[in-house]
């Protein structure tokens, strides 16, 4: 069962393999690593949150055997202080940042979605340094809409509260990755963002540089990284 980061371990063995992945990867992720336990024996642990959560967690030695983050950026960080096994690190998939409103929202298309944003009093979107966050950053300064919106947006710890926030009608839109509304049928997509948004949005996954489990863990993270792992990702809505 996932955890959140700061809730204690349950009692395990010491084969028992931590996983610190992006809270997007929920609708995915523990089926993947039940699968894998059922083949290798290998109970794991998993913890999801924002991956700059994750990442700082990590820095400060959180006892984490595997990292999955939403973009590349936060393990190339990670890798180049040394916390990180940099021979590990492999991309997984691709995502892509699009604005949703509630499914039973009563939305008028419009063409052009800079004329969409500013009709929405409330908006959502993921902290500043969260890769949910930096893509909707991009695409409102894509969209020339960043200054103009700014005070209408609300932020969340990561894009997983986006999407909550959105099926319940607390917000009237918000900024989810693609993967979330596909996942979700409480979610309807309104519309996509500047390509250009999204370019860092690649799910990569590396080993923790420290410990006795890293050989299991190294098997793990290649295994997550199969084309069958990355198969099931795209069905989920992954790229």
């Amino acid at each position: 069962m996932p955890v959140g980061p700061d809730e204690e371990a349950p009692a395990a063995g010491r084969q028992t393999l931590t996983v610190a992945a992006a809270a997007s990867l929920a609708p995915v992720l523990p089926e993947l690593l039940d699968r894998w336990t059922a083949r290798s024996s290998t109970p794991t642990r998993l913890v999801l949150d924002a991956s700059s959560r994750l990442a700082r967690q990590i820095e400060a030695g959180a006892p984490y055997d595997v990292f999955v983050s939403a973009d590349r950026r936060w393990p190339e960080r990670l890798a180049d202080e040394g916390h990180l096994d940099r021979t590990t690190m492999a991309p997984l998939a691709r995502n892509e940042i699009v604005v949703a409103v509630p499914a039973g929202a009563s939305c008028s298309p419009f063409e052009q979605v800079r004329d969409v944003l500013p009709r929405f009093r409330r908006l959502a979107a993921a902290e500043h340094d969260v890769p949910a966050g930096r893509a909707a950053d991009r695409a409102l300064a894509l969209l020339d809409l960043r200054g103009r919106l700014d005070e209408r947006i609300v932020r969340a710890p990561h894009v997983r509260a986006v999407a909550r926030w959105v099926e319940r009608g607390e917000v009237d839109a918000g900024f989810v990755y693609e993967s979330e509304v596909r996942a979700s049928p409480a979610l309807r997509l309104l519309a996509r963002l500047p390509e250009a948004a999204s370019e860092d949005l690649e799910v990569t996954i590396a080993v923790v540089r420290r410990g006795e489990r890293h050989r299991r863990a190294v098997e793990l993270a290649r295994w997550l990284a199969s084309e069958a792992v990355r198969s099931r990702l795209r069905k989920a809505g992954w790229r």
